[in-house]
Parts: C-alpha cells; structure tokens; sequence
C-alpha cells in the first residue's frame, strides 16, 4: 500500500496535469485517504490534489476511495472557489476605491501567481498584499478619516485592516529590516524593481490593478520563501507559486543579475533545493529554472522540513507568554541550519536583531 507522501505526490502531480507514471498506481483506503487529505490541506494543496484524485479516476486507476469522503474532498474544494471569488471581489473593490482617491495599487503573491495555475481558483488565498508605491501611510490617513476604517499598526513591513472578512496587508515595507540586516538591502532593491513603469496592469471587473514585473518577483518570491522557510516553515503551495512563475516568466528574467544577487544574499542552496524538488517531485521541466546545481542530502533535508516541519506553527502554544517564548527559542534553534542557507548574518547577530524586532513591536512576540 502506498504511504501518505506518495499519495500525495501522485494525486498533485496529476492535478497539476504533470504525465502520469505507467502503471500508476493509488489504491488506498479511507483511513488513509483521509491522512493524504489532511496533509495536502496543510501543504495548500487540497483543491489540485482532488483534481488529481478526478483525473487518476477517470483514467482507470484504482483509487480505493469511499464515495462519501470522494463528496466531502470535493464541498472542501468548492469552498476554495467560493473564498476565492469572495478574494477577487474584495481585491477589485479595493483597487476601485483606491484609484478613486487617486492611488494605484499593486497586489503581490496571491491573486497574480494563481492566474498562472491550471485552476486559478483552486490556489488557496488568504490575505491580500498591495503596495501603494510609497503612499501607504497617506492611504491609511485617507481610510481612516474618510471612511472610518480601523488600522492596526502593531505589525513590522505593513498596516493592517479588514475588507468583507479579508485581512489586507499595506505594504511599506517587504521585509522587517530589523530581524535581519540583509533585509535592507533587499527592501532597497525591490523598492527600485516596484514602480509604476515597470510594473504590468490586469483589468479586474473594469478596476487596473498592478502587478509586480519579472525581476521583481525572481528576488521577492525567493525571499518570501527563504523568510518563511528559515523562520517557521513553508509548504508546498509555496514551491508551486515559484515553479508557475518561472514556468511563466523565468525568460522575462534578468538571471544574470538576479543570479549574482540571491548568492550574495546567501540563497543560492535553497533556491537549487528547491528548483529540484519541483524537478523530481511536482513534474515540472528543469528547463523552467536556471542551471540547478544539485546537492541531494540538502534537498531531502529540504523537503522533509516542509513535508513534516520539527516545529510547526500549528503546535506552537495558544496563550502564556512564557511558555510561548520558550517554544520559539526551541524553534530558533532548531532552524539555525536552515537560517545558514538563506542569510548571511550570523545566528547571534541574528538572535539580538530579533530580540530588538519584538521590542520595537511588542505585539510580534505571540505571533
């Protein structure tokens, strides 16, 4: 009988419209289709991965799957392309309404990277990420004054609010430049790739909306996962939204600058890790990235890590600071090994920037 990792990757490799093996092979049973649920929920994969499941079935492969919990994979999906409409709505009304008061706006991840999957609406969306190309704080005002909007300020890199039940995240910031040094330097960086000119435009239900160019996202994206990889964990929904994108847009990327740029920033190896992973594991071409430089005992390490994270965020404590202190000092120090192939600091100049990040925004310690 297959495991649950394997389950996993066959049903999202199918879902992605990846070839399937010959002879594949699924068959499990309820119990443990529930386990393969469960993890692909966890991985932001739940939708594809019952595409997948959709796919195997109607060409012949024995699944083993109950039809009851074959209905209950497919209301979960459902749900994803309900939220996902309500996503849009929000993010086109917001966009209206800042183009009404004379800001642009320009949405990063989320909505963008999933036009590029087979099933947009099936890349799980949470919250939405804009820039305002400098004017966020006159945006806020704005929001606050003119339409009684509250704001939450407690948070490094961005302002907070809701929209319909949809937390917005305006961006002054891409990377907290006190947790890490190096941030700053990268927040230069897209400061300058982030401006109007160079930025492409959608039309979404008549509203423009920008988003990001190629150079942009090749350093942001990486970033982003890198950040979460070393600080909590990253899954595959993460590995996905960089293989679309290079799929995509990796010709419209200047790699002989942006190459350079991630090795000098230290996130060279994790990058080729998880180039691989997408290689081996997900079906994509290699010909999607640039020249992988192969390191297998990193990429198992890698993909263990997100497939079964020491120290998920899940588990963390829901209330007392002292306990919850604790576990983040344990998961510092578990990730340290991951912290040495995504930054260049050194893990104590590291652990006295963080310690000044929570101090400068107390609110940070229990999130």
């Amino acid at each position: 009988m297959r495991t649950v990792e394997e389950l996993l990757f066959i049903t999202l490799r199918a879902g992605l419209g990846a070839e399937l093996s010959p002879g594949v092979e699924a068959c499990a049973d309820d119990a443990l289709w529930e386990q393969v649920i469960n993890l692909a929920r966890k991985q932001g994969t739940l939708a594809i991965c019952q595409d997948g499941l959709v796919r195997l079935m109607n060409e012949g492969v024995d699944t083993g799957i109950g039809k009851q919990l074959r209905r209950s994979w497919f209301s979960r999906s459902v749900s994803y392309e309900r939220q996902y409409e309500k996503y849009t709505k929000v993010l086109s009304s917001l966009a209206g309404l800042y183009d009404k008061e004379g800001f642009k706006m320009m949405t990063m991840k989320g909505y963008g990277m999933s036009l590029l999957y087979p099933t947009p609406q099936h890349r799980p969306c949470g919250d939405i990420d804009i820039w305002l190309f400098g004017r966020q704080k006159k945006a806020d005002l704005m929001l606050r004054k003119k339409y009684s909007v509250g704001i939450d300020d407690s948070h490094h890199i961005h302002s907070v609010f809701k929209a319909n039940g949809i937390t917005i995240e305006n961006h002054y910031d891409f990377f907290n430049p006190y947790s890490y040094a190096s941030n700053r330097r990268v927040n230069e960086l897209l400061t300058e790739l982030a401006t109007v000119d160079q930025c492409g435009t959608l039309d979404l239900d008549g509203r423009t909306v920008y988003i990001p160019s190629a150079d942009f996202n090749a350093l942001y994206l990486v970033r982003h996962a890198a950040q979460h990889f070393a600080a909590i964990e990253i899954t595959l929904r993460h590995l996905l939204d960089w293989g679309f994108f290079c799929k995509a847009h990796g010709s419209d990327v200047d790699w002989d600058r942006m190459l350079p740029l991630i090795e000098s920033l230290n996130m060279d190896r994790f990058l080729h890790a998880i180039d691989a992973i997408l290689v081996d594991y997900l079906g994509f071409s290699e010909s999607c990235f640039p020249p992988i430089k192969r390191d297998y005992d990193l990429e198992a390490r890698v993909l263990e890590s997100i497939i079964a994270p020491e120290y998920p965020d899940d588990a963390k404590p829901s209330r007392g600071l002292f306990r919850i202190l604790i576990w983040k000092l344990r998961r510092w120090s578990s990730n340290l090994w991951k912290q040495r192939i995504v930054y260049n600091e050194s893990p104590l100049r590291t652990f006295l920037s963080q310690i000044l990040s929570h101090i400068l925004k107390p609110g940070t310690i229990k999130s």
